[in-house]
Parts: structure tokens; C-alpha cells; sequence
């Protein structure tokens, strides 16, 4: 009997000893950390090729470097746009070179540009030679890639850029018999920075380097043969791309 009584007071004691573990399993704290994450995005915007350029209804010249959508415009090469030969021995009403352009940002944008002073060589330039009032420009679209990545919003071309340059209504011969750009549509109202298109943030949320999209401006050069006085000429035309 007194050994019956022993056994179960050795169990029920046993017992109390697995209460008493899960009793201190049940009380153990919890300890934790918190880590901060930060960062930050900055306004961007991007000018490159948006395609390759064109030339048509050149006699000699053409392009060297020329660029595929995305590339830069002047690293590693420049693209360089040789009008070939503009005197009368080329009939062509004008010889017309194309430009896209590909902008890029996530914040609005504002596009303006430049030409550089004319150099001559082979010849005395006169008041014959090859102005910038002799190279006809223009803005003749900006649309935006339908494709993935492109937010959508409204682009506007300055109103004086607008329109291809060898239209009619943007140019005429004048009383010397010389043709003449309306104001806005030659290279000689450039030669300070000027504004030629606007519009809101291009790009949403996207890897750069994965997609080719965006903004797509087609920009027209174009130069009218004449009786220019003989000798080579040459400029450069910088656009500049920023916020705003």
C-alpha cells in the first residue's frame, strides 16, 4: 500500500515537473530590431537618336555615323549630315535631311535648340555663300511609343518650329530671287538656345536599360539649291533637353 502511494506521489510530482517546463517555455520573451530603408529618386531627362536620320535628293554627301533608336547622338561618334552639293547643278527643289529624336524623363520637359555659327572653306564666303538663313527647319511630329513604359500626355511644338520647312506656306523666293524661310523655320532664328516642343513627364515606372520606348521627335532639315557662291560650309546644331 505504502509503495502504491509512493509511485503515485512520484508521478504526480513528475508531472508537476513537465508543468512546471512548459509553464517556463510559455513565459520566454520576444525581442526584435527595426531597419530603416531609404532612398531617393531624381529628376531625369534624356536625349537620344530616334532611329536613324535620312537624306534624300542629295547630290554626293550622305551620313556618316548615322545612329540607331537610343543611341547617342555624339559619344562615341557625332552623326554628321553632308548635304552633298546645293549649287544649280543639283535640280532637286530641296535636298532634305530627317532627324528623329527620342526623349526621355520622369519629370516635365522642355526642348530647345541651338545652331553654331557658319564656317566656309574652299572659297571667300560672301553674301552668296550658304547662310543659316540658307538651312530651312522644322518640327513635323513628336508622338509618343504606344508601347509599354511611355505615360501618356499631351507634347506641344512651339508654333513657330511647327511643320516641315520646304512647304509652301513655310518659305517663298524673294525679290532677289533668293529663297527665304518664314521666321522660325531657318537656322539663322537659332542661334541662341530656343524653345521648339514641351509636354508633361514622358516615362512612368520602367528599367532604362530593357526598353527603347518613348517620346519620338521628327525634325527636318532641308536646304533649297541656288546660285550659292562656290565653297564648302558647316554647322552644328546642338538640343538641349531639361526641367522644365
Amino acid at each position: 500500500m505504502r509503495k502504491s502511494i509512493g509511485r503515485i506521489g512520484r508521478s504526480m510530482l513528475l508531472a508537476s515537473a513537465f508543468l512546471l517546463v512548459g509553464a517556463t517555455a510559455r513565459a520566454q520573451t520576444v525581442d526584435s530590431g527595426t531597419v530603416t530603408l531609404q532612398g531617393n529618386v531624381s529628376g531625369y531627362v534624356e536625349i537620344r537618336a530616334g532611329g536613324p536620320a535620312t537624306l534624300v535628293n542629295n547630290s554626293g554627301g550622305g551620313i556618316t555615323n548615322n545612329k540607331t533608336k537610343g543611341q547617342s547622338l555624339n559619344n562615341p561618334t557625332t552623326l554628321t549630315i553632308n548635304f552633298g552639293d546645293v549649287g544649280p547643278s543639283n535640280s532637286a527643289s530641296f535636298v532634305i535631311a530627317t532627324v528623329p529624336l527620342r526623349l526621355r524623363s520622369n519629370v516635365s520637359y522642355t526642348l530647345r535648340m541651338s545652331a553654331a555659327a557658319m564656317t566656309y572653306g574652299g572659297g571667300t564666303p560672301d553674301a552668296d555663300s550658304v547662310t543659316l538663313a540658307d538651312i530651312g527647319f522644322g518640327v513635323v511630329s513628336a508622338v509618343r511609343d504606344s508601347t509599354g513604359g511611355v505615360a501618356s500626355g499631351t507634347d506641344t511644338i512651339t508654333a513657330a518650329a511647327s511643320g516641315d520647312p520646304t512647304l509652301p506656306a513655310n518659305g517663298s523666293t524673294n525679290a532677289a530671287g533668293r529663297y527665304v524661310y518664314n521666321s522660325g523655320h531657318a537656322l539663322s532664328n537659332y542661334t541662341t538656345s530656343s524653345t521648339i516642343l514641351t509636354g508633361p513627364r514622358i516615362m512612368n515606372a520602367v528599367v532604362p536599360t530593357g526598353n527603347t520606348n518613348g517620346l519620338v521627335v521628327n525634325t527636318v532639315f532641308a536646304i533649297k539649291p541656288q546660285f550659292f557662291t562656290t565653297g564648302s560650309f558647316s554647322t552644328s546644331v546642338t538640343f538641349t533637353i531639361s526641367n522644365p
